[in-house]
């Protein structure tokens, strides 16, 4: 046991799992708006299917004067046509994209001053990275997917800053 406790103690269990894995924990931030809304909607969504009605689901982020992407590729270069700068305001975000599924690509959105720019290869210094296979992104971005539940059921995974991800879709004109 004394031998047990030596051992922790020396690969830094005891002060931490900080210290163990060697790296400080940084507090999220997000917007507490956002969160309101996520809430407000997932209850609305839940107290519909309790009632037996078909829940309200927001349509595909594509408009209707452009034809749809054939590719994942072509929808996240096309998103800076449908982005709203007066959802974005203030905002200074990244947003990175990493697509797998037969279609391999790293882009990336740059938000910031009103204007949204499409960007191929990684960011410095994305806010959130957002690793999907094409086929569920595309699907996503129609409305055929429930991001939130594809998101919860590990379809796709998200690092970084989630109240960027939960704005995602507010920011982009349907």
């Amino acid at each position: 046991m004394k031998d047990d406790h030596r051992h922790w103690e020396a690969l830094g269990l005891y002060g931490g799992f900080e210290t163990y894995i060697q790296q400080k924990k940084e507090p999220v931030q997000y917007d507490p708006e956002i969160r309101r809304a996520w809430l407000k909607e997932t209850i609305a969504r839940h107290k519909a299917e309790k009632e037996g009605r078909q829940p309200a689901t927001r349509g595909p982020a594509t408009t209707p004067s452009r034809p749809p992407a054939s590719s994942c590729r072509e929808l996240l270069r096309s998103m800076p046509l449908g982005f709203d700068p007066g959802a974005a305001g203030d905002m200074e975000a990244v947003y990175q994209f990493e697509i797998g599924g037969g279609e391999e690509f790293t882009a990336h959105l740059r938000i910031g001053g009103g204007k949204c720019t499409f960007h191929e290869g990684p960011a410095d210094r994305p806010g959130v990275i957002i690793r999907s296979p094409a086929d569920v992104w595309m699907g996503i971005s129609r409305g055929e997917i429930d991001g939130r539940q594809a998101f919860m059921a590990g379809k796709y995974k998200v690092e970084g800053d989630l109240s960027l991800l939960m704005k995602l879709g507010s920011l982009f004109r349907n």
